[in-house]
């Protein structure tokens, strides 16, 4: 065989199981020999290990062959046993028989026990096998009847899903009607809602339309009646200082009517500015809502912008009799990022309504820093008047754009009602907010105006603003520069199409002692330019012209296309733009062809004379 033979013997004498071994090893390469004499030896045996034969000689005192076979039986029932007895022994090999033992050899004839063991062997292998396909076949029945009775659970379960099918198909067509009948509805909705979106488009449109319309509106607006304004203001302005100049005169002193004629002038001269106010009120709440207004975060001063707002304030308060004062609160930034321009408009706004609803005591300007250690730190100012005040129906109308407290109120004080409306606009693109913090009819009213501060980081703190503020004041106190103290020398080309604005801007500049050409359209100043360029006019050098003013709303050619013609054919001397238009894109558009600076109508003299002293440079003298 080829196996090991694992053999089990149960004998007292270890001697006697030597002739055994032998007489089987003929038939295994390997025997495997166990042996035991008592019946708890046996027990200990059974339970590590399995046994193919189990020899029991009957000589084994205490141990009968009854007791063996039942411990076999229930350790090893499929492991055959076989007695060994001799010759005399012959009752007990019956006794062993009938118990149950397999077969019998004689301790004399050891030759039969080789072929008994086979025999016995190859008789549990069939055993084993028979009893191993006897259990494959119960459990293939049983998986059989197992399967049999999941089949008919399918059988059922997929009758269950049939009717639950048969229902769900009439649900479906129930549902498919509705289905059609929710789609046809949906085809009419489609329809309307098209039909909406093309509306909708078409208002949009429209709305777009209207409000490109509008803007250009207000820009032509803006240039027609800022042009007649250059003219009036500054007639005007030349108008007072003659006046003022004859009034030094000894014959003109006490002279009424002279007086009479200063005061009008001064008349022409505010309501002129006046309605200058109203016209950019207009232009900044339409740039507002358009969102077209753009702001600047550069650094400024809160000091030196509180001082540059109490020169206006108090030139207003003081002919009313009412006190104007600047407080501060705690350390203030030598400086923040923000918008000054913005700044100050607004802050002129608030203290202008508060000077203007304000008939006795005064106003207040308190300005301090807040959120000091936070990540987002805002300059804080609140303006504070002894006024009229408001009633809690007025307050909650206070920022809508052209609302003032009631209709008496407007033609008692007057104003458009934009201010309040645009100040808390611009606040706002200012990063902060102006709040109606208190006011009570006829006790005053307090509005608090907040700002963004911008990035502090090595931002010095002034402990001491007050002192500061009065210092910068005092250091600016310098006596005015008398008229006519500097001189333009050069020569200028003026290109305007208002006569008026011709012989305006013409005598300014003559004064200010430059010599002045005027052409009326931009194909004029582009072909005067072009004769002075090569030459073509006698006794002339080339670049006759230090500046070039070109006007930019103008028949035949306009300021744009001039400006550029003069580029494109390499006229690199100074141009600067004239132009009545004041949105916010009106810079950056003179500038984009080929401008060097622009100057806005209605002129400001010192401010104008200043720009061109700026580009002359070594040019102006005193």
């Amino acid at each position: 065989m080829d196996g090991p033979l694992r053999t089990l013997i149960v004998m007292d004498q270890e001697a006697d199981s030597l002739p055994l071994e032998q007489a089987l090893r003929p038939g295994w390469h390997t025997i495997k020999v166990e042996r035991v004499s008592s019946p708890a030896g046996l027990g200990s045996v059974l339970d590590w290990g399995t046994w193919e034969v189990v020899l029991f000689d009957c000589a084994t005192p205490n141990f009968s062959v009854e007791n063996a076979l039942g411990m076999l039986q229930k350790s090893a029932p499929e492991t055959p046993l076989i007695v060994l007895a001799g010759r005399a022994q012959e009752d007990r090999v019956v006794a062993a028989m009938r118990a149950g033992a397999c077969d019998y050899v004689l301790k004399d004839d050891l030759r039969r026990l080789l072929p008994v063991v086979r025999r016995e062997f190859r008789d549990a292998e069939r055993q084993s096998n028979y009893r191993q396909t006897v259990r494959d076949l119960r459990e293939q029945i049983a998986d059989l009847e197992a399967g049999n009775l999941a089949l008919q659970a399918q059988q059922a379960l997929l009758e269950s899903q049939r009717l639950e099918l048969v229902e769900a198909n009439e649900a479906l067509e129930e549902s498919r009607c509705t289905i059609q009948a929710g789609n046809r509805e949906l085809a009419a909705l489609n329809q309307q809602l098209e039909e909406s979106i093309m509306r909708a488009n078409e208002l949009a449109g429209t709305a777009e339309v209207a409000s490109h319309a509008k803007s250009e509106f207000l820009a032509n607006m803006s240039h027609e009646i800022r042009t007649p304004m250059t003219a009036i203001l500054g007639f005007s302005e030349i108008v007072q200082d003659d006046l003022k100049k004859c009034g030094d005169c000894p014959e003109h002193f006490n002279c009424p009517q002279q007086a009479g004629r200063l005061e009008a002038v001064d008349m022409i001269q505010r309501n002129g500015n006046y309605l200058l106010g109203i016209i950019n009120d207009i232009l900044d709440l339409s740039k507002i809502e358009s969102g077209k207004l753009e702001v600047e975060c550069i650094p400024c001063s809160p000091i030196d912008t509180n001082n540059h707002v109490r020169t206006l304030a108090r030139a207003r308060a003081e002919p009313k009799g009412l006190s104007f004062d600047i407080e501060y609160v705690g350390p203030i930034p030598e400086r923040i990022y923000t918008d000054p321009t913005r700044l100050r408009q607004i802050l002129i706004n608030l203290l202008g309504n508060a000077i203007k609803f304000t008939e006795t005591g005064g106003v207040r300007l308190i300005t301090r820093f807040v959120d000091r250690d936070e990540a987002n730190p805002q300059m804080q100012f609140d303006v504070v008047d002894t006024g009229i005040g408001m009633t809690e129906e007025q307050a909650d109308k206070a920022f809508e754009p052209f609302a003032q407290a009631d209709s008496s109120t407007t033609r008692r004080f007057g104003g458009t009602g934009l201010g309040l409306s645009i100040s808390k606009r611009l606040a706002e693109l200012l990063g902060g907010d102006v709040e109606l913090v208190d006011t009570k009819a006829d006790m005053g009213t307090r509005l608090r105006l907040t700002v963004d501060a911008g990035d502090l980081s090595g931002v010095q703190f002034l402990e001491s603003p007050m002192k500061v503020a009065l210092d910068r004041r005092n250091a600016t106190r310098e006596p005015a520069a008398p008229a006519g103290s500097k001189k333009l020398e050069c020569r200028v080309l003026l290109v305007e199409d208002s006569p008026d604005n011709q012989r305006l801007i013409s005598l300014i500049l003559e004064k200010a002692g430059a010599d002045v050409l005027i052409a009326e359209n931009g194909q004029m100043a582009v072909e005067t330019v072009q004769a002075a360029m090569f030459g073509r006019r006698e006794n002339d050098p080339k670049y006759p012209f230090d500046i070039v003013l070109m006007d930019m709303q103008m028949p035949v050619m306009d300021g744009y296309e001039a400006t550029t013609r003069l580029r494109d054919e390499g006229y690199w001397g100074t141009i600067i733009a004239l132009t009545a238009h004041a949105m916010a894109t009106d810079r950056e558009k003179c500038i984009s062809v080929g401008c060097d600076d622009y100057v806005s109508k209605p002129i400001n003299t010192k401010t104008f004379i200043e720009t061109l002293s700026r580009h002359l440079g070594s040019s102006v003298v005193a």
